[in-house]
């Protein structure tokens, strides 16, 4: 806290001024935050189960996971190792022809197929050049997993207006890769062009966020749509063919911009096949850069800097954990929950999760603007809300995770060949439940995450345990802290359900459009353009005078409004029922009350410094408002905190008009 500020003026400031001047950005990085701090802190706690010797009592994938990171964490042998296991592989896809004769080339031309290399690709990365494939979780209760098939994303410099400067680094970059890669300099220049003018290309036909249509089509009617230029049947049966699955052509695929697959096809005959296949084979190679010897990533940064940006530069072990917890979800959401989340801590947040519905509904059942007819309908969809906390069982249950990693080995000699072996489990993984159209496990994230969310699918609230760790909970704490942190977070989640998105869907979890009758619908809009032209009107120090984006960020602002009003409440409640109105002891040596500190421990969990280039990142692309907009937005329309904090009306803290959704 910086006391020398007044929290009636500035409560961020306040809040978070000396963690700011206390703390700096890490080298390599553009910003550092209290967020931060905690999903740093939750790996910390895997790496040190990670770094323990593997038991006797330690399940398969245990083993595996602990294998992995000693695998990821050998550097020495990684340098050692130099070029052979990237060699090998390019030549488990076909080979690189600029290489020629040389290791990792030997490409033959007349075994040349487009839709192989994209399905060998894919067991590498789902962000596969050209077309991007992924399983689709559709959290629908009938069906849950379909394949997706959707456009790639392309780098913004490759199309724009000042892309001269860049498209010379990038060719510069490409070039020093293939050198690296054994490839003579005359053959590596003409094949970084080449490329480039592919990517280029590629990037042209794009089709534009918002433009292009979408839908759900058999794979008849997709081959129909799509030239078979390029065969996307073809690329689809050998995907699911990977998971025992035989594919029937009634099956759906969930298509995105199929206008773009029907360019491609003249892409494609543009230009050479040994082209098309060294840029295939060559960004999926590369793609586990992290496991290649550090002349590749030293290559990379040059690339960075011609950007204005600097390769960040994280320690070791957070990226080989990091890398553990993407790819072992819920082996690593196991051994951090063993350690840091309790099973009373699970009985206790459900608890006091219904404890939170329980006081939205009477919050709901106040609301003037609402028809009674329709308010008894939200009422009710409030009380169908259901709530998970923690963890799912499946990180408990030691057959289903041996079942899920049985595809992945780690190759003690070689972690380049470990994390692809990793990826292809993950794709055969991926492609089963294809096959079976159910999961072990519903949940969407995964135990560590750092996160909540709400499911409108199922109607319910997640609250995982990576997000339920101090600052945020902790059982040491005062309730007062804990309903400020996890109790904000639960009525944030719940106010989900009913932002401008949510309020469509019914207790049940079918979307329909009209839900709303007409009166009700106006009233709602205009309390959401509220929210939009209040967070329209800040500007963010350090970015030149930059405004916020409330149209980006409005549906996250209605759930930060109503998490804030739920949480205090909740815990006022709890006072006077659960402590017969006797307030809670407060922390020694400071003045403030429980009410105050309630809100005080909100804006510590939003504490944040980053640069320039961060902040303009933030305000352009990110759907929660900017953390200090984030707290002095919220805080501005709580009476409560103005109550709390003594703030007048009038104060910057406390101006006469507000914005509210439900109160």
């Amino acid at each position: 806290m910086d006391t020398d500020v007044n929290p009636c003026d500035s409560f961020y400031d306040f809040a978070c001024g000396k963690w700011s001047k206390m703390n700096s950005i890490p080298e390599g990085s553009s910003y550092y935050s209290t967020y931060r701090e905690k999903s740093e802190s939750n790996l910390l706690i895997i790496k040190s189960v990670l770094e323990k010797e593997i038991s006797p009592g330690d399940i398969d994938s245990v083993v595996k996971a602990k294998k992995f990171y000693k695998s990821c964490m050998d550097t020495d042998k990684i340098e050692k190792l130099g070029n052979a296991p990237l060699h090998e592989y390019m030549e488990s896809m076909g080979g690189l022809p600029m290489l020629g004769d040389a290791p990792g080339g030997r490409w033959d031309s007349s075994s040349y197929s487009l839709e192989d290399l994209l399905v060998k690709s894919f067991h590498m990365t789902p962000s596969t050049p050209m077309v991007h494939l992924s399983i689709r979780d559709t959290k629908q209760k009938t069906y849950r997993f379909e394949l997706q098939i959707e456009q790639p994303e392309m780098d913004a410099f490759l199309t724009s207006q000042d892309s001269e400067i860049y498209l010379n680094g990038y060719e510069t970059y490409l070039k020093e890769i293939f050198l690296a890669l054994g490839a003579n300099e005359s053959i590596a220049a003409v094949y970084a062009m080449d490329i480039v003018n592919l990517e280029v290309d590629i990037a042209k036909i794009l089709i534009p966020f918002g433009e292009g249509t979408s839908g759900r089509l058999s794979v008849n009617e997709l081959q129909d749509l799509v030239p078979t230029k390029v065969n996307l049947t073809k690329v689809i049966e050998s995907i699911y063919q990977s998971g025992g699955f035989s594919l029937d052509r009634s099956n759906r695929i969930w298509i995105f911009s199929p206008e773009y697959f029907t360019r491609l096809g003249n892409i494609t005959t543009k230009y050479p096949e040994r082209v098309i296949a060294s840029y295939i084979v060559v960004k999926t190679a590369l793609s586990q850069v992290h496991f290649l010897p550090k002349i590749y990533t030293d290559i990379l940064d040059k690339l960075y800097r011609v950007f204005g940006f600097t390769l960040p530069s994280e320690q070791r072990w957070s990226f080989c954990v990091s890398t553990l917890t993407d790819r072992m979800p819920y082996v690593s959401g196991r051994l951090f929950v063993r350690e840091a989340f309790l099973e009373k801590e699970q009985t206790y947040m459900l608890d006091v999760a219904n404890r939170h519905k329980k006081v939205f509904m009477e919050i709901l059942n106040r609301q003037s603007w609402i028809s009674n007819k329709f308010k008894k309908q939200l009422v009710k969809k409030a009380g169908a809300m259901e709530f998970e906390a923690g963890y799912p069982k499946l990180v408990d249950n030691d057959r289903a995770l041996n079942k899920i990693h049985k595809h992945f080995t780690v190759y003690d000699s070689d972690p380049y060949k470990t994390v692809a072996s990793m990826a292809d489990a993950e794709m055969i993984r991926a492609a089963e439940l294809l096959k079976r159209d159910f999961d072990d496990n519903p949940w969407s994230e995964t135990p560590v995450t750092n996160n909540a969310y709400y499911s409108q699918s199922f109607n319910t609230v997640v609250l995982l345990a990576g997000h339920l760790q101090p600052r945020t909970y902790s059982h040491d704490m005062p309730e007062y802290m804990n309903y400020g942190g996890a109790g904000y977070v639960i009525g944030h989640e719940i106010t989900h359900g009913f932002d401008f998105n949510g309020r469509l869907y019914t207790k049940d979890g079918k979307f329909v459009f009209d839900l709303w009758p007409s009166e009700d619908e106006e009233n709602y809009k205009n309390r959401v353009y509220c929210f939009i032209h209040q967070f329209n009107n800040y500007t963010i120090p350090g970015t030149g005078g930059t405004k916020h984006n409330g149209m980006l960020t409005y549906n996250e602002n209605i759930a930060d409004n109503g998490g804030l009003k739920i949480g205090y409440e909740a815990y006022r409640k709890w006072v006077k029922t659960s402590r017969k109105g006797k307030e809670e002891n407060r922390l020694p040596r400071l003045p403030y009350t429980p009410d105050q500190l309630f809100f005080l421990n909100f804006a510590q969990t939003e504490c944040l410094i980053g640069t320039s280039a961060f902040k303009k990142h933030w305000i352009q692309n990110y759907k929660h408002s900017f953390p200090r907009v984030r707290v002095t937005g919220m805080m501005q329309n709580s009476k409560d905190f103005a109550k709390a904090w003594n703030c007048p009306v009038g104060s910057k803290m406390n101006p006469a008009d507000k914005c509210t959704m439900f109160q």
